[in-house]
């Protein structure tokens, strides 16, 4: 067999498989033989009848499925002989074979890609921390929002609620029915700006689109098109106002605390560990995306296609499906890039793990859940009876200590934003290119 390899880009091989008309044919005789053992023709016992006959009466299905199963065969030769190594599953994009002639299939296949993981000296990464601070005031952004309250009001302004009947003058069905809307363009299929200002008991004439109706009316006018604008008269019968507390001393002592400094002084108590690590596991990930950023390297692109749509199963909802496929091709196209990079990091660095670098994982793994580390352990018996929590744990304590030697600096804003976009753009330019 004549193998022949050929590099299409940095992570994907075309291998050319040629197997001589000769041997190619007594492979087929051979597969014949097997293959006639399993079939009966009228008028002989199971697997006795002459071959030239099974042929006849089968001899396309038998081509077919030799084709297939020769194709491995080969294959798995050809991978052994050459020691080829690949990922997830061969392509075959070609394969041409009848009898007295040469059996010749095109393959190709994915590897993982040659990554170049030097530390340089010194080693500068760009990484915005979590700042307990700004995380003790999100927590009272939250705490305030969960204590809003709604209050009756006359007149509307800009998100207001509107409690009104709905009548649809061009549909079938004029009989008006309840809705509730938003005054002001806050909330797209919701807010209607012409509600702002109204009173309690004033009627509006407003065009709604065909789905916001539906919407509103819980699908009481179905032959309505949703693309469509339809003339709505419009009744206002009750305007009500969320009202979100200010964030004081009195707010504090609602919540059962002496003054604002107090809840502050707690809550920062209580995040400051968990801020800590995640900032731990953030350094991490910067360090990671620097080398990559600085040497960047091609990803198998159908392996990751494989794995978005894999992920993609679960996902029901065909209206939330093409946001999740971006969100999983962004996630599982960084999870790969990690994966490359710590193990070239592993290759280079070859770190070692002790019991004490383990219990240090295991504590910083049970502060990101916020309990006890036998609790934890507890929580997560199946993971400690595998392999995967060391090789997880030998990689996050060489990562600290490349956290340790680097020079971290917040970059600019703009710089941040610029690569996230830079970062959407490849992983839809590798879909669009797939």
């Amino acid at each position: 067999m004549q193998v022949d390899i050929k590099q299409l880009d940095p992570v994907t091989k075309e291998i050319t498989l040629t197997v001589d008309a000769e041997t190619a044919n007594k492979d087929y005789q051979k597969y014949l033989a097997k293959s006639a053992r399993e079939v009966q023709i009228q008028g002989f016992r199971m697997g006795k009848a002459p071959l030239p006959m099974v042929e006849k009466q089968y001899g396309p299905q038998i081509s077919e499925y030799f084709i297939k199963d020769s194709i491995d065969e080969y294959f798995g030769k050809a991978t052994y002989e050459h020691e080829l190594e690949y990922i997830l599953t061969p392509y075959v994009m070609d394969v041409k074979w009848e009898k007295g002639s040469d059996f010749v299939a095109v393959i190709e296949i994915e590897h993982e890609p040659e990554v170049d993981a030097t530390i340089p000296e010194p080693f500068k990464v760009p990484h915005t921390p979590l700042v307990l601070e700004e995380e003790v005031d999100n927590i009272l952004v939250r705490l305030s929002q969960d204590r809003a309250y709604e209050e009756e009001v006359e007149t509307a302004v800009a998100d207001d609620i509107v409690m009104c009947d709905i009548t649809v003058e061009a549909a079938e069905n004029s009989e008006p029915v309840k809705g509730v809307l938003m005054a002001g363009d806050s909330m797209p299929m919701r807010s209607l700006p012409e509600l702002v200002d109204k009173k309690v008991g004033d009627e509006i004439t407003a065009n709604l689109m065909g789905n916001t109706i539906k919407l509103l009316s819980k699908n009481a006018f179905p032959d309505l098109d949703n693309d469509t604008e339809y003339p709505c008269k419009i009744m206002i019968n009750s305007i009500s106002r969320r009202t979100i507390p200010e964030i004081d001393d009195e707010f504090a002592k609602d919540a059962g605390y002496d003054d604002l400094a107090t809840l502050k002084a707690e809550i920062s108590d209580n995040l400051k560990a968990g801020i800590q690590h995640q900032n731990m596991d953030l350094e991490n990930s910067a360090i990671l995306r620097k080398l990559y950023a600085d040497k960047p390297f091609e990803l198998p692109k159908r392996s990751l296609e494989y794995m978005v749509q894999d992920a993609l199963k679960k996902e029901t909802d065909s209206r939330l499906r093409q946001f999740y496929e971006h969100q999983y091709r962004m996630q599982l196209r960084q999870y790969m890039i990690n994966i490359y990079l710590e193990n070239e990091l592993t290759a280079a660095l070859e770190p070692s793990l002790s019991d004490e670098d383990l219990q240090t994982y295991y504590e910083h793994l049970a502060i990101l859940e916020d309990i006890p580390v036998e609790a934890w352990k507890e929580r997560h018996q199946e993971l400690l009876d595998t392999d995967r929590i060391k090789y997880d744990a030998t990689g996050w304590t060489m990562l600290r200590g490349l956290a340790a030697k680097a020079e971290f600096y917040i970059p600019d804003p703009e710089a941040v934003e610029t690569q996230n976009q830079e970062e959407s753009t490849e992983s839809n330019t590798e879909t669009t290119e797939e």
